[in-house]
């Protein structure tokens, strides 16, 4: 194996993490009981609560790419006043001035107008709701 292609150069896998756990055990239990050697049990000690939060399904470190959300919005985290109005759909009604049945200068003819509407705080938490359950699953699925 080469320096380059050395496990320490890449992602801490599960097995790696099993690995790094198992050589400082061994390290540790051959130190002379300095620093060193408290060093390693507590760093032992550190991998087993993060292979023990894996098991229940906590990840308190994220992945690359992935940030630490809250898994509903609401006014008192913020969400509703940063993403309130930020987002808008378009929908097409009847012409209020000739329903469709005249030449219109508003509608053109068409019976129709075109308007934009804001996508209310209920549909903005249910699309936010669906990405963190899929976000979720796929994380689970992924660790186990």
């Amino acid at each position: 194996m080469t320096t380059s292609n050395h496990p320490a150069h890449g992602p801490v896998s599960l097995d790696r993490l099993h690995q790094i756990r198992e050589i400082l055990s061994k390290a540790a239990a051959q130190s002379d009981g300095g620093n060193l050697g408290y060093a390693m049990a507590d760093a032992v000690k550190v991998i087993n609560e993060v292979l023990e939060c894996r098991k229940a399904g906590k990840f308190p470190i994220t992945q690359d790419g992935y940030v630490m959300v809250p898994k509903k919005l609401t006014a008192e985290n913020g969400a509703k006043g940063v993403l309130s109005g930020e987002f808008s759909e378009t929908k097409f009604i009847n012409c209020p001035e000739c329903f469709g049945e005249d030449e219109c200068e508003t509608c053109d003819g068409s019976g129709r107008l075109e308007i934009t509407v804001p996508v209310t705080w209920t549909t903005i938490k249910a699309i936010w709701v669906k990405g963190v359950e899929h976000f979720e699953a796929a994380t689970q699925q992924k660790n186990v």
